[in-house]
């Protein structure tokens, strides 16, 4: 295998605009190694910086274990250096072209994608992939 990745987020919410917590990437690269990616966004900078909570979602993350709440909302990365750094990460590591095969997974064409996509252009990167 090679040239696949997988991508997961935390998130605030369910829509676009929604703080995401963190990214989570795993994969084979374009030479069929495996290559990972995790940042954890300081939460606090993401709400000053405009992104929204909603409120079902927000009561989902207090009945969970404290010990992913943390995980979760304890971030310091920064998040336009962070996307910088995920750009970078995707560029090393993957032939994105039409023709090369990529294969990105995430949960649900209307889950991360949607929401990566936007908190993405927030930061002036955009996904070089269409899904």
């Amino acid at each position: 295998m090679k040239n696949l990745l997988m991508i997961d987020i935390e998130t605030t919410g369910q829509n676009p605009g929604c703080r995401v917590l963190t990214i989570g990437a795993f994969g084979f690269n374009k030479d069929g190694n495996q290559c990972q990616f995790y940042k954890r966004f300081n939460a606090i900078k993401l709400h000053e910086e405009g992104f929204k909570d909603e409120l079902s979602t927000m009561d989902w993350w207090t009945k969970q274990d404290n010990k992913a709440f943390i995980e979760a909302f304890g971030g310091q990365d920064d998040p336009q250096e962070s996307i910088g750094e995920f750009k970078a990460f995707l560029y090393e590591n993957f032939k994105m072209g039409s023709k090369d095969g990529f294969q990105v997974w995430c949960n649900g064409l209307d889950f991360d994608f949607p929401i990566l996509k936007e908190f993405c252009k927030h930061y002036g990167f955009y996904m070089p992939w269409k899904y």
